[in-house]
């Protein structure tokens, strides 16, 4: 775990909220009906975890690793929020870097 790493809360609560203008930007091949990999839907898991909610596991380290379809929406979002660098920073300090 990395004590020193500050999450930025403001911009995974902006992002767990927003309506999802990105969404287009992901091709269907990447997340064919998959909710769970959504920029909002992994803002939401990184804030359950960061804020004590859900326990950092092996499968929710799984989840946020999932990145792929989130991936195609950094360069589109309107708001600026790099929603990957955000989960990555939160497996960074919750999950360890290595494990």
């Amino acid at each position: 775990m990395n004590d020193t790493l500050v999450i930025n809360t403001s911009a995974l609560k902006h992002c767990a909220c927003c309506p999802a203008p990105c969404r287009s930007a992901i091709p269907a091949a990447v997340s064919p009906g998959n909710e769970a990999v959504i920029p909002s839907a992994l803002a939401m898991v990184s804030l359950a975890v960061v804020g004590g909610a859900l326990p950092p596991t092996p499968a929710t380290r799984s989840l946020l690793e999932n990145t792929a379809a989130a991936s195609y929406c950094v360069a589109v979002c309107p708001y600026g929020h790099d929603i990957v660098g955000l989960v990555r920073q939160v497996i960074d300090r919750y999950f360890g870097v290595n494990g």
